[in-house]
C-alpha cells in the first residue's frame, strides 16, 4: 500500500488538485481568453477600380461622390485592402487649410500619428501599392480617396505618422464622423 501513495503519486495528486481548483475558481478567464475579440471600428483603404467592366462586378461597389457641385460614381473592391483599428491610432490632428488659387475656398487635413508596429505595415502596403488610389473610410463613413505619393519606410523616417486632405469640408460633419474616437481628435 505504501508502495501506491509514493512521492510521485502524492505530486501527480497536488499538481491535479492545484489544476482542479484553478479551473473552478477562474473559468472566466478561460471564457474571455477563447472569445473572439470584439473588433473596433478601422480606418479602411478600399482599392478604387478604374476599369470596372475588366472585373467580376460581384467583387464590387459604387460608391456616388458629390463633389464641388458635380455628381460622379466610382468603384471600388468590397473588401479592404488594408484597415488600421482605432485602438492603433495614438491621435488625429485636424486643421483647417485654405486652397490654393481659390481665395476663400479651403479643404481639411488630417494627420494621424498611430502606433509603430501599424505604420511599419502601412508603409509596406503603401509602397506595394502606389500605382493604386484608394476610398478612404472610417467604419461606414467616406473620408475621400487617396493615393499613395513619395518614400514609404526607411531608417530616416522617425515620425510615425500620415496625413491626408479630407472631402468633407464641414467641420460639424468632420466631428460626428470622429465622434466615435473624439478623445483622440486634436482640432487646430
Amino acid at each position: 500500500m505504501s508502495r501506491l501513495i509514493g512521492p510521485n503519486f502524492i505530486v501527480k495528486s497536488i499538481v491535479l488538485a492545484i489544476i482542479g481548483l484553478s479551473l473552478t475558481i477562474m473559468p472566466w478567464k478561460l471564457v474571455s481568453s477563447s472569445a473572439p475579440n470584439q473588433p473596433g471600428v478601422t480606418f479602411d483603404f478600399f482599392r478604387i477600380v478604374e476599369n470596372p467592366t475588366s472585373e467580376k462586378s460581384d467583387h464590387l461597389q459604387s460608391v456616388k461622390i458629390n463633389e464641388r457641385g458635380r455628381s460622379f460614381v466610382i468603384y471600388t473592391d468590397r473588401k479592404p485592402s488594408f484597415s488600421i483599428l482605432d485602438s492603433e491610432i495614438i491621435s488625429i490632428t485636424i486643421e483647417r487649410e485654405e486652397t490654393r488659387g481659390l481665395k476663400g475656398d479651403y479643404v481639411y487635413k488630417a494627420a494621424f500619428s498611430i502606433s509603430k508596429a501599424q505604420k511599419k505595415m502601412l508603409d509596406d502596403f503603401a509602397s506595394a501599392n502606389g500605382q493604386y488610389r484608394f476610398d478612404f473610410r472610417f467604419g461606414n463613413k467616406r473620408l475621400g480617396r487617396v493615393e499613395f505619393v513619395g518614400r514609404f519606410g526607411g531608417v530616416s523616417e522617425t515620425k510615425n505618422e500620415f496625413a491626408t486632405f479630407l472631402e468633407p469640408t464641414d467641420s460639424t460633419t468632420l466631428k460626428e464622423i470622429f465622434a466615435p474616437i473624439k478623445n483622440k481628435v486634436i482640432w487646430k
